[in-house]
């Protein structure tokens, strides 16, 4: 029994040596077996060995709760434990569900136009989990007459106080028809009614003088979600189209990523990436930006946008 443990053990080992070590790192058997210009990672009860390279991994066993049992090496050739890594996340989620609907008692400001068939985003706790429904106007396809927005007033971001990269997502679906329609998500420097973005013949026309996200507008050649952004009343030279739009009553899942110098955007639709805009213009960094959605009609029919939940995070 025991030879034959032995013999079956052997054998895993050696099967899974080699793509473990693909993956740069390296299992250790013996001296000769041991390349020091690649991580590794190892356990033990005491303090890590100093002599490894950077990017190894240790694990303590038995520490005690609170103390560290994770660490990694780092490149000044010192071991760093998880409780000391320089970087601090922040994130939250807004799942609009139980919420009462006035905005006194939640984090949104509620824009609409003035046509009486565009109302304030409302909250549905019909639906599973709670919703935020947007409908808008149908008096003639403008923004002042047939706009619903919602506007996350209790979430101001400065991209350039972030200690790294910010991200905004939104579970999101068109629940009528997919024509005759402006949706914008992402970020913009205004809380009151507007459309950051519009796209007219696959040109895309910037109200915000700084933000970025995605634009359904079917007024445009290219009925797709495109990505867009803005820096200071300069629109990114790399704004486009992201290949697929939206389908009536089928949720997507939108996440935009940003730096905190607004010079790389990432798109994302359903966590596939899309687009990367990088180096040309970006998102403006200095100035206090706001996540918002805001679905518009372009002609004279109503439509209606469903927001599940929206979540905002960054490294301080």
């Amino acid at each position: 029994m025991a030879d034959s443990l032995i013999a079956t053990l052997a054998s895993v080992y050696s099967n899974l040596r080699k793509p473990i070590a693909a993956t740069g790192f390296v299992v250790k058997t013996s001296a000769d077996e041991r390349v020091t210009a690649s991580p590794t990672i190892t356990s033990g009860s005491g303090a890590p060995a100093a002599a490894q390279p950077e990017g190894s991994l240790y694990m303590r066993t038995g520490a005690l709760p609170g103390s560290p049992s994770l660490y990694v090496r780092r490149s000044d050739n010192k071991w760093a434990s998880a409780e000391s890594f320089d970087q601090v996340n922040w994130e939250i989620v807004d799942d609009m569900f139980g919420k009462a609907d006035t905005e006194a008692e939640h984090a949104w400001i509620l824009n609409s136009g003035a046509d009486a068939q565009a109302i304030d985003p409302a909250l549905d706790n019909t639906q599973a989990g709670g919703v935020w429904q947007l409908v808008t106007g149908d008096a003639d396809g403008t923004t002042a007459n047939d706009g619903s927005q919602m506007v996350w007033g209790d979430l101001p971001i400065q991209l350039d106080s972030a200690g790294g990269d910010v991200f905004i997502e939104a579970r999101i679906r068109i629940k009528t028809a997919v024509t005759t329609v402006s949706v914008f998500f992402g970020l913009t420097d205004s809380t009151g009614l507007e459309e950051p973005f519009t796209n007219s013949s696959d040109t895309i026309t910037s109200t915000a003088t700084d933000g970025g996200g995605f634009l359904f507008d079917t007024d445009a050649t290219t009925d797709e979600w495109w990505g867009v952004a803005v820096d200071t009343d300069t629109d990114d030279t790399g704004n486009a189209a992201l290949g697929s739009g939206p389908t009536a009553d089928t949720w997507q899942i939108l996440r935009m990523e940003v730096s905190n110098d607004g010079a790389t955007v990432r798109y994302y639709i359903d966590g596939a990436l899309v687009l990367t805009l990088s180096g040309a213009a970006g998102i403006g960094p200095d100035v206090v930006l706001y996540p918002t959605i805001i679905a518009c009609a372009t002609t004279t029919t109503s439509r209606t946008v469903d927001v599940d939940y929206v979540r905002a995070g960054g490294v301080r």
